[in-house]
């Protein structure tokens, strides 16, 4: 079974924290075709914005390139790039360049925190940057215009006309704002791109480079090996979408088998089949009653922490499910999305639908500029459906077509048929393939291959869209290949890699959303309440430390207690403290070793049912805490001990309530109910 741990998460957390800058000197300078500029490094780590890239050897800047190549005189573009020098200390001197999907991703949101100890580095540099038209790099696409037309209509129940009106004005206003802003929407392809790419090479005073893209990461890679054959050593190629054809007509059956595979994983497991049976059609029964009577859910926005109450119709569980698929921590617990959603329990979905809502990071620009350019095979009256359920043919039929209705306002001339003939080439490429990718199958990449002359092609069992950062013995195959591109990397481990899921049942499994809500501090949020945690858990612990050192004194001083009170209530006041604390402090003990060694998708959706006992500690923490507020007031109410000592206990019954208000906020109070 495939197991999904929380413990290289935190090791990576740890790992930013001890992690040294690199090898000082930047990379050799020739002279540059396109000006570098160094500057501060221009994005931060989401689970560690304490920490700054530069501190841990990122050097940072920008490439200044012309908007369009054939006109160097013309329109610039800056290019943010990071490069992540290696740590040896003779390094191979050709690097490894990375570039995201989308089209319209960051790559400088994606790759610095897991390219930071891979090993790769300990050979060669490490290249990062943001393509043309994406987050960091000036000017970005990106289109504030929808993110806040979708804000705005989350809650409101639009007809699909109504809704494709509103999207197209707000498009309209996007293209309108960037075209007034000088920006030639033209330019922003993937030739154009490609020629970025060897720009980039050229300033940063490289010869040659090894390319690394995800996803459309790869069709700039294949369009790179097309038109600058020269500059490339090898080439990775990871979910891969070919150049020839269009994967948009495509999309129905693509999203059709990895609905299938997913289906059949749960089929194919007795424990699964039995708590989630017949997943299919249970599936598009959720998505017809959702279309009819759609409900209310609330979703928060992880980058502002808001929370929106948002109308969930059918269309929209699909498409969430849809995503879902994307990320092989998320298919253990597909078929509990769907039963839950079925019975009513709309946490996970709340949970998974900011993925799919919120993406301020996006460039939905670059994305339409490079499908209204290049995707010129598109015709959705020969989409092919065959097998396909009609409910998602229409879903993805429909999307595709929005997305050329926005073609004809934005008049994205189309680039000529060779953007869409297959690459040949003789590069060195190894081509990557999840077995449960939605909109890049295996098939994409052997159709890509068969004009590769030296190619590698590999399909792992166990993951989706996009292996390497992901699965080690994708990233194992990689680091061999950049070792040696001309020989076939050894693909053993594929054979011994898992290819069933440890899926979480109700009978392995106690139902509780309490775990997810510690699994949000790894994307920045409840850090508050972590620290109204740790800090209410040290007062309570420092009555081990404040109550023996003031007995002493009194008694050194032969003092004795004012308005000392019974000896029960005495003794009381302290046991119960000392309780509250030492409990409180076993139980969180207890609740990061079962964090560590539990698998992530179990924990997406409760507790392994070994580690329930572990929650009755915090109903006990309840009780104490009101036994303490209890005392608290007695001791006010009689006036015993002097002040300072009730000011001290009155600071300990806050301690216990902010704990205690801390894992109800966890919903950790209800686990074994």
């Amino acid at each position: 079974m495939l197991k999904l741990n929380l413990f290289p998460l935190w090791l990576l957390l740890l790992s930013l924290i001890l992690a040294g800058p690199a090898r000082a000197d930047a990379p050799q300078q020739r002279q540059p075709t396109a000006a570098f500029e160094p500057t501060e490094c221009m994005f931060e780590f989401p689970i560690a914005q304490y920490l700054s890239p530069g501190s841990l050897g990122f050097k940072c800047g920008y490439v200044t390139v012309p908007e369009q190549h054939r006109a160097p005189s013309g329109p610039t573009i800056r290019l943010a790039v990071a490069i992540l020098p290696s740590t040896a200390e003779n390094p191979a001197p050709d690097p490894l360049f990375m570039a995201q999907g989308g089209p319209g991703g960051s790559s400088l949101e994606l790759f610095p925190l897991f390219m930071l100890n891979n090993p790769i580095r300990e050979e060669r540099d490490i290249v990062i940057f943001d393509q043309r038209g994406t987050l960091y790099s000036k000017p970005n696409l990106l289109c504030p215009e929808l993110d806040k037309l979708t804000k705005e209509t989350l809650a409101l129940d639009l007809s699909k006309e109504e809704g494709e009106k509103l999207s197209l004005a707000a498009y309209q206003a996007c293209g309108d704002r960037l075209t007034g802003e000088g920006i030639n929407l033209a330019a922003y392809n993937s030739l154009e791109n490609a020629a970025d790419v060897n720009a980039v090479r050229a300033a940063l005073g490289y010869d040659q480079i090894n390319f690394y893209g995800v996803s459309y990461g790869t069709l700039l890679g294949l369009h790179t090996m097309r038109d600058f054959p020269e500059i490339l050593r090898s080439v990775v190629l990871d979910a891969v979408v070919p150049a020839q054809g269009s994967f948009l007509n495509q999309t129905a059956r693509s999203a059709s088998r990895a609905f299938q595979e997913a289906i059949q994983l749960c089929a194919d497991d007795p424990d699964c089949n039995t708590a989630y049976p017949d997943l299919e059609n249970v599936i598009f029964e959720v998505m017809g009653r959702l279309n009819e009577e759609p409900v209310t859910v609330p979703v928060t926005d992880p980058e502002t922490g808001q929370t929106y109450q948002t109308l969930v119709n059918g269309d929209l569980f699909l498409n969430t499910l849809f995503l879902a698929l994307y990320d092989p921590s998320q298919l253990p617990i597909f078929p509990t999305i769907v039963y839950n959603t079925r019975a009513g329990d709309y946490d996970l979905l709340s949970r998974l639908l900011p993925l799919l809502i919120f993406q301020p990071t996006v460039s939905v620009g670059m994305y339409q500029t490079v499908v209204c350019a290049e995707e010129t095979n598109f015709d959705p009256a020969r989409m092919p459906i065959e097998g396909v359920r009609p409910e998602l043919a229409t879903l993805m039929r429909d999307s595709n077509e929005s997305l050329f209705k926005v073609c004809d306002l934005w008049q994205i001339p189309k680039l000529g048929p060779q953007a869409n003939e297959p690459v040949v080439s003789d590069v060195p490429t190894l081509l990557l393939s999840g077995r449960f990718d939605p909109i890049t199958p295996a098939a994409f990449a052997e159709a890509a291959a068969r004009t590769l002359s030296q190619s590698y092609a590999y399909t792992f069992p166990n993951t989706s869209h996009g292996a390497f950062l992901f699965n080690e013995c994708a990233n194992g195959l990689v680091q061999q290949f950049l070792d040696n591109p001309a020989v076939p990397p050894n693909d053993s481990c594929i054979a011994a890699e898992p290819t069933t899921f440890d899926i979480p049942t109700p009978e392995k499994v106690v139902m509780t959303p309490a775990p997810a809500h510690v699994l949000d501090l790894l994307n920045g949020k409840n850090w508050g309440e972590l620290v109204v945690l740790l800090l209410s858990l040290g007062v309570l612990l420092s009555v081990g430390l404040i109550w023996p050192l003031a007995y002493f004194i009194r008694k050194m001083r032969g003092r004795r207690p004012a308005n000392q009170p019974p000896v029960v209530v005495s003794w009381s006041a302290l046991t119960l403290v000392v309780l509250m604390g030492s409990l409180s402090l076993l139980f969180l003990i207890g609740l990061a070793g079962l964090l560590f060694s539990s698998d992530l998708s179990t924990l997406l959706v409760g507790i392994p049912r070994a580690g329930a006992p572990l929650f009755v500690v915090p109903p006990l923490l309840l009780l104490l805490t009101a036994a303490i507020v209890a005392v608290a007031s007695v001791l006010w109410v009689r006036g015993y001990w002097s002040v300072w000592r009730r000011v001290y206990y009155t600071l300990l019954t806050v301690a216990a309530l902010g704990l205690v208000g801390v894992l109800i906020q966890w919903e950790m109070m209800g686990v074994l109910l």
